[in-house]
């Protein structure tokens, strides 16, 4: 039976606060670019006990959260390591960024069957933060905290470490039941326990809990979110757009002292990822412009010809009958609930793009599945094809494309991690070719197997609703 949480005294606050004081103070001496972001959220430091929380958390607008008995138990150099850690979580915005990827809910719950995968992520966001803390020798990283494993050889980001772990990490437990509420399971972390939740939207006037670092312990909650909220009852901390200046400033001025500069580089801004329904829109865009039946008027797309009138605008010309070839690499780099999604989402683009025909085809190493997408129709055998896994060919899936159209495709859209298993991209049958970058590919370095010439590579988020 679980023991009744013990409250927290005015004494154990006090001296929480003053462990943080003296945490601050040493930053601000050695590291003063790290002591920028805790001048910005100091004052949202917040104290409480639970059964589940037993060290540091912060929430996706950098409000802190101490155990005191953790808080007191660590030296300080120590809690000079963590305190930069847990602003680190908010500079690099890793709420936000698991929310992107859809392992968390904007209300804050670990998305259904991501019980396993959020852990892993949080896990891979504490990694890349400890690294460069050691590098520059912020402090030192308590007993139990994460290094990226020697065997990873790319870049310092999350994401691709979390795509790198999920390959070769071994088999996690899955999340204990309750673990949904505080929107993660337990991980390793940084020392004992941190947990996660999703952050609060810019404009919600919920409870303002959003989620915090990967645990190494039991889970841990958020404390009573109430106590620090405003006359109006906002959510406390920093919005968005405050969380990306406090991060260029950071970097900025840790580049101008000269010190810290793993840390630096740690927060320079990695490549942006596009949402996939950009991607799909992009290859409707170019089907409908570069078909060869390009016989319909539309003033949506300006004439290439001079008007003879100066001001006189002319209609440009769009594919009266343009066909999308829409492909989905199902080995494992692009997840079910994307392929549904963006299954349905080709069904509304061909409504919008008038006269546009999608063709799907899904495919390991082989093709899994192949149609046509009918206007009204629905995705269910789509759906129910794509449980499978094994190696990546797409040779297979263009062959079935090109059976389909021997003349191509008008544009083709692949949905890939670009792994695979011939060392050269087979021929591709469309005009005009987007690659949807998933898994390590997605992070905006050469990858996998080199795209042919003319390809347009858009690294993508996968997650976002």
């Amino acid at each position: 039976m679980p023991q009744p949480t013990r409250p927290v005294t005015e004494a154990e606050v006090k001296a929480t606060k003053a462990a943080f004081d003296r945490w601050n103070e040493t930053l601000m001496w050695g590291h003063g670019h790290l002591a920028l972001a805790s001048l910005k959220t100091k004052h949202l430091l917040k104290v409480s006990r639970d059964t589940k929380f037993k060290s540091a958390s912060v929430d996706g607008r950098g409000v802190q959260t101490y155990d005191p008995d953790y808080a007191t138990s660590i030296d300080q150099a120590e809690g000079v390591f963590v305190l930069s850690h847990e602003n680190l979580h908010t500079l690099l915005r890793h709420h936000d960024r698991a929310a992107a990827l859809g392992l968390i809910t904007p209300e804050g719950r670990v998305a259904t069957g991501q019980e396993i995968e959020l852990p892993r992520f949080w896990r891979a966001c504490d990694m890349v933060i400890n690294a460069p803390l050691v590098k520059d020798r912020v402090g030192r990283m308590p007993e139990g905290g994460l290094l990226p494993p020697d065997a990873y050889k790319g870049p310092l980001e999350a994401e691709a470490l979390w795509y790198w772990l999920q390959q070769n990490e071994p088999p996690q437990p899955p999340a204990p039941p309750d673990a949904s509420a505080n929107g993660g399971a337990p991980a390793q972390g940084c020392g004992p326990a941190e947990t996660g939740q999703a952050p609060p939207k810019e404009d919600d006037q919920g409870d303002g809990k959003g989620p915090s670092e990967p645990p190494q312990g039991p889970t841990q909650g958020q404390g009573d979110p109430t106590d620090q909220q405003g006359p109006q009852g906002e959510a406390p901390g920093l919005s968005g757009d405050e969380i990306d200046q406090l991060r260029r400033d950071c970097e900025a001025m840790a580049r101008q002292a000269g010190k810290g500069t793993h840390v630096a580089d740690l927060l320079k801004p990695k490549a942006e990822r596009t949402d996939w329904r950009a991607v799909l829109r992009s290859g409707f865009d170019k089907a409908n412009t570069e078909s060869s039946e390009r016989t319909r008027k539309t003033y949506s797309r300006a004439s290439r010809r001079e008007a003879l009138m100066e001001g006189q605008l002319k209609p440009g010309y769009i594919g009266e009958d343009p066909t999308v070839c829409v492909v989905f690499d199902v080995s494992s780099s692009v997840s079910r609930d994307l392929v549904k999604k963006a299954a349905g989402e080709c069904l509304k683009l061909a409504s919008q793009y008038s006269g546009t025909r999608v063709y799907v085809v899904s495919h390991t190493h082989e093709v899994v599945w192949e149609g046509w997408l009918k206007a009204g129709g629905d995705v269910k055998q789509l759906i129910e094809a794509t449980g499978f896994s094994g190696g990546t060919d797409a040779k297979p899936a263009y062959e079935a494309a090109r059976k389909v159209k021997p003349k191509g495709f008008d544009a083709l859209v692949h949905f890939t991690d670009c792994e695979l298993c011939d060392a050269e991209w087979p021929a591709v049958p469309a005009k005009r070719f987007v690659i949807g970058a998933c898994g390590l590919a997605s992070n905006g370095v050469p990858h996998g197997t080199p795209p042919p010439p003319g390809a347009r590579v858009i690294p993508v988020t996968v997650g976002a609703e």
